[in-house]
């Protein structure tokens, strides 16, 4: 069950693509950032994105994930909690982090699409494969 106080939906395109970290079990966490629209416009009239860096695990011993399949500029939308840790460093100072956990993500393109929009980066020559952001 959701814990609808602790939830949250990204929905954006990849900034880059994901980085795996290998774990000591076998596991691996996954990070990658999504660009998300905003809702509204500056002053200036153009609508900005936030960008969301998220993390997601996969157990040891799956050697089949939708992580290792996202690309730069994939839509995706990644449904997340926040996760708190804490961790004692080598100097004895305990530090406090959080994370942005992805419990469960959507793929919001088709496989044609975004083979379309690469080959259409790839012939432009841009850096980044995506145009411009959902309406």
């Amino acid at each position: 069950m959701i814990n609808q106080r602790n939830y949250g939906i990204a929905e954006g395109r990849l900034v880059r693509d994901p980085v795996f970290r290998d774990n000591k079990d076998g596991s691996k966490k996954v990070l990658f950032t999504v660009a998300a629209r905003q809702n509204y416009k500056g002053k200036d009239g153009d609508v900005r994105s936030d960008f969301i860096q998220l993390q997601a695990f996969i157990p040891a011993g799956k050697t089949d994930s939708v992580y290792e399949k996202l690309q730069t500029g994939d839509l995706i939308g990644a449904e997340y909690t926040v996760k708190s840790s804490a961790y004692t460093d080598d100097n004895g100072e305990e530090h406090y982090t959080q994370a942005l956990q992805v419990n469960g993500i959507d793929l919001k393109e088709t496989k044609a699409t975004a083979e379309a929009r690469r080959a259409r980066s790839a012939a432009k020559g841009d850096d980044v494969p995506f145009e411009n952001q959902p309406e």
